[in-house]
């Protein structure tokens, strides 16, 4: 109980201090140009959902009221808020179906296997669930930004068990958005302190 507890704190501690922070003489900043890069590395299957997301993102956060916009970075334009999609893997059938087999086979066969051997002594199992993710990172200009040159790095991830092609890319659009959306909400709360 008290490691979970510590797990717990240790979490919200690492996940709230992820706010990319404005320089103290920065307040006055009305607008943001954003630009992001995709990697080689990012599965071909999210270049499309990641255009998506930052648009969908950028339309709501300026629909509500902030203390500033952001819209794309324009070509003669410097970049204020820049985002490097670093990873983006996907997991295949045969991954999927790896899945399947090894957490079958740990969570079925090796406790049968460990209480019969052990005469109901000690359990053993274990499991795998691949995951997709998408790892990128974030940073605002050093003209901008209360530390220059420092990355936040942010990581999503939606399982790939249970779930067919289309869940799965729907989820992890949808967990992007959110992220998105929530690093420019976090970005306003800091610049409005």
């Amino acid at each position: 109980m008290k490691i979970t507890t510590a797990l717990l704190v240790l979490c919200v501690l690492f996940t709230s201090c992820s706010t990319l922070k404005f320089a103290a003489d920065q307040k006055s900043v009305s607008s943001l140009a954003i630009d992001y890069q995709v990697s080689e590395k990012v599965n071909p299957i999210y270049k499309t959902l990641i255009d998506a997301s930052f648009d969908d993102a950028m339309q709501k956060f300026n629909a509500e009221s902030h203390s500033f916009s952001v819209h794309r970075r324009a070509a003669n334009e410097a970049t204020d808020l820049n985002f490097d999609l670093n990873k983006g893997k996907f997991v295949s059938k045969g991954g999927v179906a790896a899945g399947y087999i090894i957490s079958g086979l740990g969570l079925i066969a090796a406790p049968i296997g460990t209480l019969g051997a052990s005469g109901g002594e000690w359990l053993v199992f274990f499991y795998y669930f691949p995951m997709d993710r998408v790892i990128f990172s974030a940073s605002l200009s050093d003209d901008l930004a209360e530390k220059a040159g420092k990355k936040n790095t942010y990581v999503i991830e939606v399982g790939a068990l249970f779930s067919n092609k289309t869940r799965r890319t729907d989820k992890m659009s949808a967990r992007l958005d959110k992220r998105l959306y929530d690093i420019l909400v976090k970005m306003d709360k800091q610049k409005s302190k």
